[in-house]
């Protein structure tokens, strides 16, 4: 609640497609989508949301693109997304997926299940065990929120990244031992994290839900940790770290 007694809401952010390495470039796309792959399901899986990459496509007219795109949900052998070539909702068939590019590197895989399983479980240790409220979900929802923070600007910085996996790291130690494959996995993870405002308040209204005020007090001190990680505190970083903390700790 803030000083005028009104609740507080949840920070907006204007709309920026995620940087690529410069060796993918999209294509494919003078055609309108088919109207098969139009989507606006709310759907979630909670492993992947957030993940993002890029994919090559074939289409059901033998019409191939290249795309960015952000994950939502995974289901009936359909990836549901946020294409940001559209700057919509769309839906692929798993099996038409032909390549999948990392926005980093530009490094090609051909085999999307394997790829995003591999994913989903890049939190090591935090998959079966609980300790003090701490499970892979938790850990994901406060991580993708600190991502979200860190791109408030437009951009996020090597040190912001930093205290991501810095986050990541404390919490799955809370668990058990972490060595440094582990800490490899975590940090693959979150470089395919580009969380969008839908991510954003699907992560915060389950922490807020949850109530635990040690959940909350972690990521506050994460999230101060990270404004201030590359030097310079962004006004828009700032504004969107107080109206985030004032909304979870409600």
């Amino acid at each position: 609640m803030n000083q005028d007694g009104a609740h507080s809401e949840l920070p907006k952010r204007k709309y920026v497609a995620p940087e690529f390495a410069a060796s993918f470039t999209p294509s494919g796309l003078e055609l309108p989508d088919n109207e098969e792959e139009n989507s606006s399901e709310e759907l979630v899986t909670e492993d992947l949301i957030g993940l993002t990459f890029a994919i090559e496509y074939l289409d059901a007219k033998k019409h191939l693109s290249k795309r960015r795109i952000t994950v939502r949900a995974l289901k009936n052998n359909k990836l549901f997304c946020f294409c940001h070539e559209r700057g919509a909702h769309r839906s692929f068939r798993i099996d038409r997926i032909q390549r999948i590019y990392d926005p980093w590197t530009g490094e090609v895989d051909e085999d999307l299940e394997s790829f995003l399983s591999k994913l989903s479980s890049s939190i090591p240790n935090a998959k079966q065990a609980k300790k003090g409220n701490q499970s892979a979900d938790h850990i994901r929802d406060g991580a993708r929120i600190l991502i979200w923070l860190a791109q408030s600007d437009g951009f996020i910085a090597p040190e912001e990244l930093d205290v991501v996996i810095d986050f990541i790291t404390d919490c799955v130690m809370r668990l058990g031992d972490i060595d440094e494959e582990a800490r490899i996995q975590i940090q693959s993870w979150s470089k395919l994290q580009y969380p969008d405002t839908y991510t954003m308040e699907f992560c915060a209204e389950r922490i807020r839900n949850r109530k635990d005020k040690k959940e909350v007090r972690i990521i506050k001190h994460y999230a101060e940790k990270l404004i201030s990680a590359d030097g310079v505190i962004q006004p828009e970083e700032f504004e969107a770290t107080c109206r985030l903390l004032d909304y979870l700790e409600e």
